[in-house]
């Protein structure tokens, strides 16, 4: 679900540029989402390290499986986590399930951040980028055009692209870009 709007079927992603960025984000959000009524974490180790899924846990796989039916990139929702496996629930027009061994398929991690890169072909409702000096004006627009509906642009003033030198936090608005039209201030 997602918390800002209030609608289930609303679907949203964070995207940033640098790998650490992206296991920030994904570490926050997903913080941020449980609570004390949270189902039960495993713990599995990945290829970029350990990593504590549940069920309602968003998760990405790194690796194409022709076996497993999954692709570097795909994205879902983990419906069980036990020491035997995973089961995902994969994104798509189909919502097809499929369940791997993590001991055996072990390029994946939370999903609820992705880099730029990585998202290159998808399309959400909402978007997050979180912009960063490393970040070119080719990489800002494949990011910035990811969203259906709106797209929110984080830049912080420590790590400002040079795309972004003129956006000042004091004297910018909010600024949301919506399919419908540019922002218009």
């Amino acid at each position: 679900m997602d918390v800002a709007s209030g609608n289930p079927a609303q679907t949203r992603l964070a995207f940033a540029h640098r790998r650490k960025d992206v296991h920030a984000l994904n570490q926050s959000i997903r913080a941020s989402l449980r609570d004390e009524n949270a189902p039960p974490e495993i713990l599995f180790q990945t290829d970029t390290g350990p990593r504590a899924m549940a069920a309602g846990d968003r998760i990405v796989f790194g690796k194409n499986d022709k076996d497993l039916g999954v692709k570097n990139g795909m994205l879902g929702t983990v419906v069980e986590a036990n020491d035997g496996g995973l089961s995902v629930a994969l994104d798509g027009d189909t919502r097809r399930k499929m369940t791997f061994d993590p001991l055996q398929y072990r390029s994946f991690d939370h999903g609820y951040a992705v880099t730029i890169h990585k998202s290159q072909g998808a399309t959400v409702d909402q978007s997050y980028v979180l912009a960063s000096r490393t970040m070119d004006e080719h990489l800002a627009y494949v990011a910035m055009t990811r969203h259906r509906d709106d797209m929110r642009l984080y830049v912080s003033q420590e790590d400002r692209p040079k795309w972004a030198v003129h956006l000042q936090r004091d004297k910018a608005p909010k600024q949301t870009r919506h399919r419908s039209g540019p922002y218009m201030g």
